[in-house]
């Protein structure tokens, strides 16, 4: 029993700091280097943290799935959910880092 509410605590803790873009259409993205801006048709929610964009880096495979599957949604203009991190330390400027993203048609 004790195991499980610790892994619970830590569950908790780890996805405390995401931040949900409901599904909506990507209007913008911006290469800057090995970073990757998306911006959405709408903010994040108010109190969030986190601007109207979210970034990516493409230095390793999964930063670069993501933004492949955020190019092809942006190009077929077809919805995504993503989720941020609004951790400060992974922030770019005001930006969230992107978490994951759904694509959904």
């Amino acid at each position: 029993m004790k195991h499980y509410i610790w892994l619970l605590m830590f569950t908790s803790a780890a996805n405390a700091a995401l931040v949900s873009f409901p599904s909506q259409k990507i209007k913008s993205i911006r290469v800057e280097g090995s970073a990757v801006l998306v911006g959405f048709e709408n903010s994040a929610p108010a109190g969030s943290g986190c601007g109207g964009r979210v970034w990516i880096t493409t230095n390793d495979d999964s930063g670069r799935a993501k933004y492949s599957l955020a190019l092809s949604a942006f190009t077929s203009d077809i919805p995504v959910s993503v989720r941020a991190d609004n951790d400060e330390p992974k922030k770019m400027l005001t930006e969230c880092a992107l978490y994951d993203i759904v694509v959904s048609k």
